[in-house]
């Protein structure tokens, strides 16, 4: 920590001078104006305030506003109303940027940089971006404090930065490859000696995948209630009871019984070894499988463990980060560990051993879109224009008074949606996924799209059917690597998790769907000499 984080404002002293005290010592360009502006209050916000500006010496002024949100604030609740409010106070007080803090009684808070994305000389409405932290007293909030202690407010670059989601990944990945190194030292086999190399770093992702998947089910409450389920769950071994170890002894019966048998099934065979309330936690755990939960037979069912020491040091450093199941946006981002966020990290770790590119979010959104336009210009009704097609797939497409999604007839709006639902899409190297999870987003985004402004009588399924839909009618990839298919898959299962219903949870059905069949691990590149395959790899198919 450094100078700066003496000032750094938290839930249990959140005040408006905690707030003018932290602006003035993180920038020599805060000029302080404190005044209310009741004109921007209404049904859903109240005592708008403003703290002052940031006046940069590139002329560019940054305002800064306090809001108190009417109701309670959580990481869900009411975004894209506190989004519309921060745009309205940007450009209502003529601003070229704006730091909005909403608040509610319990001084939870979304700190907020807003800024305009500008095409030639005009900003457009529909074009701003934001970037936030959801503090809160029950939360760690390490993130939160260690961009803010790091970065001064002296320059709109340092701003950005400070607010990046590019330097939030940075850190964590800087510290996740440390921990996951500590946790491949900790693996061992039945002899209590250390496999090798290459088995003992699959071992540990595989159980970084598994306990980063159970960050976001508990995060869901959906185990025990507990947000904090697995922090607890480890703390309750006992070595003078059990015999074998926080792995064997507590978390291969969460893995590969409780999330991986029906609930019928857990209420027979229970698990009277481990106190309550966890047994019955355990036994009213979700029906996942999908495969994450099922042994894996190079791993799972080579008798390996991982020591009480490595274990407890894992779980601890990664939820001292906060998870959040909101999903990233173009325009949108929370700077918590969300499922994007960690596909980020992940893409990091492909590249760092085998020198794979990351390509970030924003081209992967273009390329999907763009692929699918012509993909629909080649397939759909002649009567589709290809410039109504854009304006579907890119509704940033003119100014605010001229946005528009395109102007298709009832006949001409089926068959794009008849086209979609049988589009098969495959990433012949699909690395963390990037690509499949755009296309995923996309294609569902653009549903939606067609039956809200097109067939309004008839709406589409719920997210999580659609989502489920897409994923096994559309989506296929191959990757060289086996960490990288769990990677992809991760991403897949989370984005399901995400829009699964709470009657869901108590399901005789498995909630995750397999997708060995889906994401396969292989070589693409094989190439033919005379009758034989060449893998470049050395590994086909």
């Amino acid at each position: 920590m450094n100078k700066y984080s003496d000032n750094i404002v938290l839930p249990k002293d959140f005040s408006t001078q905690r707030w003018l005290n932290y602006f003035e010592s993180s920038s020599k360009h805060y000029i302080e104006e404190h005044r209310k502006i009741p004109k921007y209050d209404d049904e859903f916000f109240s005592e708008v305030q403003s703290l002052g500006t940031l006046d940069f010496e590139d002329s560019t002024i940054c305002g800064i506003f306090m809001i108190k949100v009417k109701q309670g604030l959580s990481e869900r609740s009411s975004r894209k109303k506190q989004f519309t409010k921060a745009t309205e106070l940007i450009n209502q007080e003529r601003l070229q940027a704006g730091i909005c803090i909403f608040y509610d009684t319990s001084h939870s808070f979304r700190l907020s940089l807003i800024y305009p994305i500008y095409k030639g000389t005009k900003r457009k409405f529909s074009n701003f971006r934001r970037h936030s932290f959801y503090v809160n007293e029950d939360l760690s909030n390490k993130t939160y404090i260690l961009q803010l202690d790091k970065y001064r407010m002296d320059s709109m670059a340092e701003l950005k930065d400070a607010f990046s989601v590019e330097k939030v990944s940075e850190l964590f990945y800087k510290e996740f490859t440390n921990e996951n190194d500590k946790l491949k030292k900790g693996i061992r086999d039945e002899n209590d000696r250390i496999p090798a190399d290459d088995l003992c770093g699959n071992f540990a992702l595989l159980f970084a995948i598994r306990i980063i998947f159970l960050g976001f089910v508990q995060k869901k409450g959906w185990l025990g209630d507990n947000p904090n389920f697995i922090q607890d769950f480890i703390k309750v071994y006992d070595p003078n009871v059990n015999q074998d170890g926080i792995y064997k002894d507590l978390l291969k019966p969460l893995f590969f019984k409780a999330l991986n048998s029906a609930p019928s099934q857990k209420n027979e065979f229970g698990f009277p070894h481990i106190p309550e309330p966890y047994n019955s936690h355990l036994v009213t755990a979700p029906y996942l499988n999908g495969g994450l939960f099922r042994p894996h037979e190079d791993y799972d069912t080579e008798a390996l463990f991982i020591t009480d020491e490595a274990i407890v040091n894992f779980v601890t450093f990664l939820f001292s980060f906060n998870f959040t199941l909101e999903e990233n946006t173009l325009y949108d981002e929370e700077l918590e560990l969300n499922p994007e966020f960690l596909g980020i990290i992940f893409e990091k770790l492909i590249n760092k051993a085998h020198g794979a590119i990351y390509t970030p979010r924003l081209e992967v959104d273009f390329m999907c879109r763009l692929s699918l336009v012509k993909y629909l210009q080649q397939n759909c009704l002649a009567s589709i224009s290809l410039e109504n097609l854009y304006m579907l797939f890119f509704p940033e497409y003119g100014d605010e008074s001229e946005q528009t999604v395109g102007d298709f007839t009832e006949d001409e709006a089926k068959d794009l949606l008849d086209k979609l639902e049988n589009v098969t899409v495959c990433d012949p190297a699909i690395g963390s996924g990037a690509f499949a999870v755009g296309m995923l987003n996309v294609i569902d985004e653009i549903e939606c799209s067609i039956y809200e402004h097109f067939l309004p009588d008839k709406p589409p399924s719920s997210p999580y059917e659609r989502k489920k839909r897409i994923i096994f009618q559309s989506l296929y990839g191959v990757e060289v690597k086996q960490w990288a298919v769990w990677i992809t898959q991760l991403r897949l299962w989370i984005t399901l998790l995400i829009e699964a219903e709470d009657s869901f949870k108590h399901s005789e059905k498995p909630l995750l769907p397999s997708f060995d069949f889906k994401i396969r691990q292989g070589d693409s590149l094989i190439q033919m000499m005379g009758s034989s395959l060449f893998p470049v790899s050395g590994e086909g198919i």
